[in-house]
């Protein structure tokens, strides 16, 4: 059995190459260094990742270590021991021979479950399914992705091979049978109680949720991804309101609009700052990150997030001190009320929701196919469409600003925003993401400006820029006084101060010409081109049979002047499965 890193597991009844680490009845356990493994009255606790105890009960438990609070806590709720923690992990429990296996809210902590005839094979790593399992791909969900642009709703690369949903639990007996629950859902927000917090109230609730994780684990160094948005600023806010000076670092051009407001910001708090960029990047550069990602990523990690990760390795050569990651990711994208845009949201929903009657649905889909270079002569449209649905039918019965929220939860965030955390966690112990903390999600949840909350004849929206610029100036007004990257004609104290003049201004900023111009994060260059032109002569045969290659060949030639990873991914896409079919298939 193939083990990859230093936090890997695997339970199976499936005989393997390898002596178990612990032998049961019914099943096998296998487990590598770096877990959090414990005994408590005879029960065995396996901690892959990090827990601390939910905000309300911070000082009952915060001498805590991390298998006393589980331990504490199970022993008092048994199964429903999730109400009182949170973190990025997958808890297992082995009680004589029944193992539940829980993961965190947004799945940040995935596993794969291999089930077929009461024969299972679970695990953290592909790979090691891989090993031990004969996988066949499955059409259906590589179409699928080249739809979606991601594995969504549990699917992978293989059929009979899925991974953890969001809160998922699954429970084996000593028969063997599998059941598969979640203990929370998105929708669960929708059901929280109202109330009148003031800006202070949110303030002080955000610099108390930033403190538990730094009360609780205890770093020996603290460092945050500095963007010159609102999400990363309003994270640095409550790092020193808390007197937590962290490293920072920006990974992009220099020159960006990120890059260069982080620096600034940096500058006037007297940060140490770092801002990592691969300046002329090659083919070989790219194609050495690629494989990286493909092997640590699961199947699950666009190749595209290289930057990232040449960031994480930077940051943990430069700062090796730090233990704690804070990011900023998916900040206002909770807030404001998403579009379908194939980023938040794919249109694909939104299309499907539109369309009555099953064939109408089905042209929809070939015609998507048909754009995105596909064989369609090959794939079952029919099928296509029985694996996409349920993932919209699901929530259609909830308001129209649900739907968008829970697509958002379980797409943007727990699909698309997994994947930076993941690259990560290979080189920082603890990443921590505050704006997908359940204490967090709560706090939104009950406030009746929150956009989900409104009823359809609301003309009033959440003003999230204001929201977060609020709470940001009051934890540290400094931080107010710098213009925002992305909208690059306004500052915090504009929007704090002036909330109704600060898009007047805004605009004649811009009418005038007064706004910063800045160069692209990661322009691609024709070193994408040449990588790509390299893996287009030498695609997986299962992708030959479902993508034309001259189709990806015409655009790949068109791609050359583009600078935009969108754009790409129309034939990245293909590159991508085919680097993972190689690595996964037949390991």
């Amino acid at each position: 059995m193939t083990i990859l890193n230093k936090t890997n597991w695997v339970i199976t009844n499936i005989e393997t190459d390898r002596k178990p680490n612990k032998k049961y009845k019914s099943f096998d356990l296998y487990y590598s260094e770096d877990l959090q493994i414990f005994e408590n009255n005879d029960i065995l606790f396996i901690i892959e990742g990090y827990i601390l105890p939910r905000l309300e009960f911070n000082k009952e438990f915060v001498r805590f270590t991390q298998s006393a609070l589980l331990a504490k806590i199970y022993a008092e709720l048994g199964d429903r021991f999730y109400l009182k923690i949170k973190g990025v992990y997958n808890i297992i429990i082995i009680d004589g021979e029944k193992i539940s296996i829980f993961n965190d809210i947004h799945s940040l902590k995935k596993f794969f479950i291999y089930e077929n005839d009461r024969k299972y094979f679970i695990s953290n790593s592909l790979k090691s399914i891989a090993h031990n399992i004969e996988l066949t791909p499955s059409i259906e969900n590589i179409v699928s992705f080249a739809l979606l642009n991601h594995f969504v709703n549990g699917m992978t690369l293989f059929a009979g091979v899925n991974y953890s949903k969001p809160a998922s639990k699954v429970t084996i007996t000593s028969d063997s049978s599998i059941t598969y629950d979640n203990y929370w859902l998105p929708t669960d927000l929708f059901f929280t109680n109202f109330s009148d917090d003031t800006i202070g109230d949110l303030a002080n609730h955000w610099k108390r949720l930033i403190c538990g994780y730094h009360e609780f684990i205890r770093p020996t160094g603290t460092s945050i991804t500095l963007t010159g948005g609102n999400d990363s600023r309003m994270v640095l806010s409550g790092l020193l309101s808390n007197n937590i000076t962290p490293n920072s670092f920006t990974f992009g051009d220099p020159e960006s609009a990120d890059a260069s407001i982080s620096k600034e910001i940096a500058a006037d708090l007297r940060l140490n700052h770092n801002t990592y960029f691969v300046n002329n990047p090659s083919c070989e550069w790219f194609e050495t990150k690629c494989r990286l990602i493909v092997q640590y990523g699961n199947s699950l990690i666009n190749i595209h997030r290289a930057h990232r990760l040449e960031a994480a390795e930077n940051e943990a050569v430069s700062n090796p001190e730090s233990e704690m990651l804070f990011t900023g990711l998916v900040g206002g994208e909770y807030l404001k009320e998403p579009k379908y845009n194939d980023l938040t949201i794919p249109k694909l929903f939104s299309q499907l929701n539109k369309i009555n009657g099953r064939k109408r649905k089905e042209e929809l889909i070939k015609k998507l196919l048909l754009k995105k270079g596909l064989e369609i002569d090959n794939i079952n449209i029919a099928l296509i469409l029985d694996t996409i649905e349920p993932i919209i039918a699901d929530y259609r019965s909830h308001s129209k600003r649900q739907q968008k929220f829970i697509h958002t939860f379980n797409y943007y965030s727990s699909v698309h925003h997994t994947q930076d955390p993941s690259l990560f966690s290979l080189h920082i112990k603890y990443i921590i993401n505050p704006f997908m903390d359940i204490d967090f999600l709560e706090k939104i949840a009950s406030s009746k400006d929150w956009y989900p909350n409104k009823n359809k004849f609301s003309i009033s929206s959440v003003n999230n820029s204001y929201l977060l610029a609020k709470i940001t100036h009051t934890l540290d007004p400094r931080l107010s006084k710098h213009f925002y990257a992305k909208k690059g004609s306004y500052t915090g104290e504009e929007i704090v101060n002036q909330p109704f003049l600060h898009n007047l201004k805004r605009i004649i900023r811009l009418v005038l010409g007064q706004k910063r111009r800045y160069k692209q994060n990661f322009p691609l260059g024709l070193w994408l081109y040449d990588y790509c032109s390299k893996e287009l002569s030498h695609l997986h045969p299962e992708v030959l049979k479902l993508f034309k290659k001259k189709f990806l060949l015409s655009n790949l030639e068109s791609l050359k002047s583009i600078k935009v990873e969108a754009e790409w991914k129309i034939v990245t896409n293909a590159i991508n499965i085919s680097l993972n079919l190689k690595n996964f298939h037949n390991a």
